[in-house]
């Protein structure tokens, strides 16, 4: 279908002699699109308060690290010098440092933390090694967590990297031959990952400055478990394991113990990735015959998808949450949208209706949006798959101007 650039543009402008602008609650789930001439995206963790979004997203066949709001959009964070690739894993509280690994693949991996002061800075590896991995950052910016690789060892170890002291091994479990540090609480005091034994086995660790590093154990019948997330105050930790009947999300406390999680109606694996602060809400994804569906449990919900919480999910399909804010009411993930590719995406909770014209997501529907929109749309954007039915046709321009002369009555 054609239609002419000009006279859209004209309507636009004349919308502004309108001075039309209307309030405008948060939107409830979408996609954080990709870097300019990026072919996809994957969200991975979300501030404490829910407003940042960070990730990776394909940029000229390398993948760049990334960080997301609502009324800025998705940035590039680049990449360390010298190295061709990065991702952005681990964020803080109020989404200013950002953690994760920069590198060139097959030949070095450091682990980095940005800010907007410094930009991207490696923060070193084990002894002479120069192998790291960051995964995990605390509330305040000043602690992350991950793996190094040692030369003289040569093995992965757990690290904890601080402001004042730098890089620590932390070390492995008694028997324990690997560690791999995978998610921090947000104190910075507790550390989770996994472990390797002798005989090819992988169990879920914790570690305290207190107690070391501890083995999780597994769950009944099973032989491997991972942990990837833990609770503001490290009380609780989750990730997945084997059991008789499939892999299994899991959720464990000191009193507790290791507890599966089940999986969604249908579905014949579960997995477990993030957990929100106070520890009461884990999200993941479950598999099934038709693909991967992403789940929020709770103790009173259980396992529930997404669309039972309300939220509309016209168009995408093969999702899994990666990453919860500390109330556990905004998610993060990924998933296939109408295009056929894969992008990260975000789900809030608010109480607030949905208002899909606040394309510029600023709180007001307002005729920069229109502008907003046009642009993405022209430069191919998969945000601009307004209907999230036939990916990008002129119907999506028809359909959101509707949606912006509705306003959010």
């Amino acid at each position: 279908m054609k239609f002419n650039l000009r006279a859209i543009r004209a309507t636009v402008l004349g919308l502004t002699m309108l001075g039309a602008v209307t309030p405008c609650s948060a939107q409830t789930f979408v996609g954080v699109g990709v870097l300019p001439g990026g072919a996809f995206s994957y969200g991975h963790d979300v501030s404490a308060d829910g407003l940042v979004v960070v990730g990776e997203s394909d940029l000229g066949g390398q993948t760049h690290a990334f960080r997301w709001t609502r009324a800025g959009g998705i940035a590039d964070l680049g990449t360390l010098p010298g190295s061709t690739r990065s991702a952005g894993i681990g964020v803080s509280a109020d989404g200013s440092v950002v953690v994760g690994t920069s590198s060139i693949p097959g030949t070095f991996y450091q682990a980095f933390r940005w800010t907007a002061a410094t930009g991207m800075v490696g923060i070193g590896g084990l002894s002479t090694g120069t192998y790291s991995w960051g995964n995990g950052v605390s509330g305040d910016g000043t602690v992350v967590a991950g793996t190094g690789v040692s030369v003289l060892l040569p093995s992965n170890h757990a690290v904890r990297w601080t402001i004042d002291d730098g890089i620590s091994d932390l070390g492995t479990p008694p028997d324990g031959i690997d560690s791999f540090g995978l998610g921090l609480s947000s104190d910075g005091a507790t550390v989770v990952g996994y472990s390797d034994y002798m005989g090819g086995a992988n169990r879920a660790s914790r570690w305290t400055a207190a107690e070391g590093m501890t083995d999780l154990g597994t769950l009944p019948g099973g032989s491997h478990t991972f942990a990837y997330g833990v609770s503001g105050d490290g009380s609780v930790v989750v990730g997945f394991g084997d059991t008789s009947d499939g892999e299994r999300a899991f959720h464990w406390t000191s009193t507790e113990g290791m507890v599966s999680l089940g999986v969604l109606p249908g579905g014949h694996n579960s997995y477990g990735f993030a957990v929100s602060g106070d520890g009461s809400v884990v999200v993941g994804r479950s598999d099934s015959a038709g693909g991967s569906r992403a789940f929020v449990w709770t103790a009173a919900t259980g396992m529930v998808e997404l669309t039972a919480l309300g939220f509309d999910l016209t168009g995408w399909a093969q999702t899994e949450a990666w990453g919860a804010d500390a109330s556990g009411r905004t998610i993060v993930g990924t998933g296939t949208d109408s295009c056929g590719r894969r992008e990260g995406w975000v789900a809030s909770l608010d109480t607030a209706p949905h208002c899909p014209a606040d394309f510029d997501g600023d709180g007001v529907v307002g005729v920069q949006d229109i502008f907003s929109y046009l642009a993405a749309w022209f430069a191919g954007d998969p945000r601009a798959d307004f209907n999230r039915v036939d990916c990008l046709s002129a119907q999506d321009i028809f359909d959101f101007l509707a949606a912006w002369f509705g306003g959010c009555g």
